[in-house]
């Protein structure tokens, strides 16, 4: 038998696996991660969801979206655009009592989400987990909204697309129906966790339903001061005509499609309108992306810097965009910026440990980790990578250490198992290796990374006949991993 490969092979799958970070799972209890029956999931989700109606100046109805709470604080979730010209909201509950809105927290328009405060009793305060990572194509949703005014209208149907909009992040169509005042609405897993929230639909084609990713909720940008709904939307108004916000829209509604030259023409022309509107810069930018003219991108995201200084998305987009180019240092100097700009920015602090490891500084990667955790001790994905780089170092009792604390704050997060795999061979415990890659293929049984390194542990052993089995799995999984293992298993005959 030729020589083994270094069982290191799947650290780079992992790398690739990408950690959708979620901050805002509520710490008092774990997220249910069993199966619900689709009763048990409304009955839960209905006790948090909400219809929104917001008025004018003269307290006339303006228009009603969706929305749903996320803590014990009585802090609410909706799309961005519900509240846009709204002076008062409140919000209708299940059992039909209102109450009314009373600050905006945070906001983010490019992915179309708000957070605000709501004057509701503790005794009456419902809320929803939301998920730490992304649903699946084909994965079975239920979305819960005021569709029409409907209120507390349940819909089923499935993920029937995934992409990812330049700098913006992941969105996802479903098949469940969503109508004017859906918007806001919690799309919910099998477990109940929201993975995402229902934004707009297409007025092109038919059930065209999007929704963005719980993950962009650590996008949004806290408000300074805290302000009512009719102080927030007249600082609005004064920078910003309806017009431009109008514009944007659109434009975004053609990039979420991929159709970024139909999306620059609105974006182009937001920016002639308002020169020194963030927001439209912004979308410009993610369009240069997608039409591949990065010198152009990189000059929008500069704008929008330029008219926002203080905004650290806008310094963590540019970071992104740098890191996706392969201009690492420059990529670490913006995501500096961003935390400058707001030092509990995770994903920039989190983004730039991950780029200095790319530069082959691990020391200084660990570190980032290590800031991350003191800053937010619930951060599994901060725990995870620190594992890695702790693999990587030669440290494998606190890679482990690091490992089993992912696995205590997220217990059926496979990736973490495969690590600890990975730092068990490292050390020659190839015992608990091969119980740790188990481990990791009872959560996930598709996990090709795994498969593979069980099956070089089997060749190791001489157990060839097992090593097959491993090969047959692979070979309905992944071709390329398959065939290598196939070359490794007979390579001596």
């Amino acid at each position: 038998m030729k020589t083994m490969r270094s069982l290191q092979h799947g650290l780079a799958a992992l790398a690739g696996l990408g950690i959708i970070l979620a901050g805002c799972a509520h710490r008092g209890q774990p997220p249910e991660t069993t199966p619900l029956t689709i009763n048990q999931i409304v009955s839960r989700v209905q006790q948090a969801v909400v219809t929104i109606r917001t008025f004018d100046p003269d307290m006339k109805p303006m228009g009603l979206g969706t929305g749903f709470f996320i803590n014990d604080r009585g802090h609410l979730i909706s799309n961005h655009h519900v509240f846009e010209g709204a002076y008062a909201a409140a919000v209708k509950t299940r059992d039909g009592e209102s109450y009314p809105v009373t600050a905006v927290l945070a906001e983010n328009a490019t992915v179309d989400l708000i957070r605000v405060a709501v004057d509701i009793p503790a005794e009456k305060r419902r809320w929803l987990p939301i998920a730490e990572t992304a649903p699946a194509i084909a994965d079975q949703v239920v979305v819960v909204g005021s569709p029409m005014g409907l209120e507390q209208t349940v819909s089923e149907g499935i993920v029937s697309a995934i992409r990812d909009v330049p700098d913006v992040g992941t969105i996802f169509q479903v098949s469940a129906p969503i109508s004017t005042g859906s918007s806001g609405s919690p799309v919910v897993d099998g477990a109940g966790q929201v993975v995402g929230i229902v934004s707009f639909q297409s007025r092109m084609g038919q059930n065209l339903n999007f929704a963005v990713a719980s993950a962009n909720l650590l996008k949004l940008e806290e408000t300074k001061t805290e302000p009512s709904l009719s102080e927030w939307t007249y600082a609005r108004i004064k920078h910003k005509p309806q017009a431009v916000q109008n514009l944007c829209r659109e434009g975004f509604s053609f990039s979420i499609r991929g159709e970024f030259k139909e999306a620059l023409n609105y974006f182009q022309e937001a920016v002639e309108a308002s020169p020194d509107d963030a927001e439209a810069w912004f979308g410009l930018g993610n369009c240069y992306i997608g039409l591949e003219q990065p010198a152009d991108a990189i000059d929008a995201y500069q704008q929008v810097i330029r008219t926002d200084p203080g905004n650290a998305n806008a310094h963590y987009n540019l970071g992104h965009y740098f890191r996706q180019l392969g201009r690492y240092e420059e990529a670490v100097a913006t995501f500096q910026d961003a935390l400058a700009a707001n030092p509990k920015h995770l994903p920039a602090r989190l983004e730039m440990g991950e780029t200095l490891g790319q530069m082959g500084r691990p020391k200084e990667e660990k570190d980032v980790y290590k800031d991350i955790i003191a800053q937010a001790p619930t951060f599994f994905p901060a725990y995870f990578r620190l594992g890695l780089v702790c693999n990587r170092l030669g440290l494998y009792e606190e890679a482990i250490a690091a490992q089993q604390e992912v696995l205590r704050l997220k217990p059926d997060f496979a990736q973490a198992y495969f690590a600890l795999g990975l730092v068990y061979a490292n050390m020659g415990n190839y015992r608990q290796e091969a119980n740790a890659y188990k481990e990791a293929l009872r959560i996930n049984p598709e996990f090709v990374a795994a498969h593979y390194n069980m099956g070089l542990l089997y060749l190791r052993a001489g157990e060839r006949d097992a090593a097959l089995e491993q090969y047959k799995i692979l070979k309905k999984l992944d071709e390329d991993a398959a065939h290598k293992l196939f070359d490794l298993t007979y390579g001596d005959r």
